[in-house]
């Protein structure tokens, strides 16, 4: 929570599971210290979260995942997409495609972009690399339906 990396994630598990926030992370901190995580790598911990919370009662696995990757999109322009989020879908290259020809949605000229299929929505969402926010740290994320 603190890192602000995972917002959209938390807000959905919280409203989802019913869960208060110490609850959640009270739970989450035990079975952290049983699974021994202390330094892990961020994709190690995504991976982590996603198989805890995706137990959780009330919880969509696919939505779930949406939430995390959109979260990652939105926070992290460097490295790559990680594997517990990966899907390989032929629909991402003409998803991409359908961004790129669109004028209100192509990527900005010398801007790197994260993009990710979201199978709760059916759509996709993008970040571009460019103006994040001072406060929250995250670049805008927007989406399109497929």
């Amino acid at each position: 929570y603190n890192s602000g990396r995972f917002r959209r994630t938390l807000g959905y598990v919280l409203k989802e599971s019913g869960l208060s926030p110490f609850e959640l992370f009270t739970r989450l901190g035990r079975q952290a210290e049983l699974k021994g995580i202390k330094r892990i790598p961020l994709d190690g911990y995504i991976e982590f979260i996603y198989s805890y919370f995706a137990e959780l009662c009330g919880i969509d696995k696919d939505k779930l995942r949406d939430m995390l990757a959109c979260d990652f999109i939105s926070t992290n322009p460097f490295g790559r997409f990680p594997d517990s989020l990966k899907t390989y879908d032929a629909r991402l290259k003409n998803a991409m495609k359908k961004l790129e020809d669109d004028p209100k949605t192509r990527r900005p000229k010398g801007v790197k972009r994260g993009a990710v299929l979201l199978y709760s929505e059916n759509s996709i969402a993008y970040s571009d690399y460019l103006n994040r926010d001072p406060v929250t740290r995250e670049y805008p994320l927007h989406k399109v339906e497929l």
